[in-house]
């Protein structure tokens, strides 16, 4: 496969080219200030990462055409122009035959403000009203399935499976703060997703079960709403990494109380939910918005290690090449 990525314009780090010889093994170790870049290993075998011959940093992901999925239809769908172009649309684009700007994980650096948090479900519950608005239920919607699409967060660069190192692997990287610039998010593997032609082709399905197993309405046997599962699990991410780490996001509550209702049917639409958001929105002062995120009493940080997105969740499409039925994409 690295001659195909080759001849596409995709170079692999050393560690993943043909004639690659380990750095301890000629002494390239001692001059590295932590771990040299070819001990870095992947995380998930069906991500990788990669320079485009522009110089740009991707993610390559082998998506496997698994009887069902409906990922790259969706991400085509997704980004035909007419949608690509709206600004609601913050959904992982596919731009070819393997294209986007690496992702980062959404989860580092952490959060200091609480503008910072605003804006991450802002954009969220903006991108759940366009995919609803379209007829696709993501299905699958957790913190692990959602990236920052901005490198402006390290403006000296850093390293694709670890972003706590900058490019080279010589120094800790220097993330800036969110509220600095500005950050799209983005929502990525569309692998448990279904697409329906219009709304009134929508219906009540058995789907392989996401991340989040805790929607009341999940079941082996029984059909459920996907695009109300959408709005349940939407609402445990904003309780459980806002609510439950934070003490001044509890203005949040009333959100996360309507959208994670035990029955579906009482629950608001996405439109009715980012409505609700807004009207919530539009209560905070500038000043509010500016004050620090102070932690609820007992929370752990996360580590200070994280890796960009490398879970299989992890997907930035781009592209079409078929090798033995299965898909390569670039993020």
């Amino acid at each position: 496969m690295q001659p195909f990525l080759a001849d596409s314009g995709y170079t692999l780090r050393s560690r993943f080219q043909p004639n690659w010889v380990p750095s301890w093994k000629v002494g390239e170790a001692v001059r590295c200030m932590f771990w040299p870049e070819d001990t870095c290993c992947l995380k998930n075998p069906s991500l990788m990462d990669a320079e485009r011959s522009d110089g740009t940093q991707v993610f390559l992901k082998y998506i496997g055409r698994y009887c069902g999925s409906q990922e790259i239809e969706i991400l085509q769908r997704l980004s035909e122009p007419n949608l690509l172009n709206d600004p609601r649309n913050h959904c992982v684009p596919l731009l070819g035959i393997l294209y986007p700007p690496m992702l980062l994980n959404v989860r580092y650096p952490e959060f200091s403000s609480i503008v910072e948090g605003v804006d991450l479900i802002h954009q969220l519950l903006e991108g759940k009203v366009f995919l609803h608005e379209h007829n696709i239920a993501h299905r699958d919607c957790c913190m692990g399935n959602i990236a920052a699409d901005s490198q402006e967060l390290y403006p000296f660069g850093c390293r694709p499976q670890c972003n706590i190192y900058n490019a080279d692997y010589t120094w800790r990287s220097h993330p800036r703060k969110r509220s600095e610039i500005r950050i799209k998010y983005v929502y990525i593997d569309f692998g448990l997703s279904a697409w329906y032609a219009s709304k009134d082709d929508r219906k009540l399905e058995l789907a392989p079960w996401g991340q989040n197993k805790a929607p009341p309405e999940l079941s082996r046997d029984i059909p459920y709403d996907g695009f109300m599962l959408d709005i349940y699990c939407l609402g445990d991410l904003v309780r459980k990494e806002w609510l439950e780490k934070w003490r001044n996001m509890e203005f949040l509550r009333p959100l996360v109380v309507a959208m994670t209702r035990q029955n579906p049917s009482e629950r608001p639409t996405a439109e009715q939910a980012f409505a609700l958001f807004e009207t919530i929105r539009s209560q905070l002062s500038r000043r509010f918005l500016a004050k620090r995120l102070k932690r609820l009493d007992g929370y752990t940080p996360s580590p200070k290690s994280p890796s960009t997105h490398t879970s299989d969740s992890t997907a930035a499409k781009a592209g079409r090449q078929q090798t033995k039925s299965a898909e390569f994409a670039a993020l």
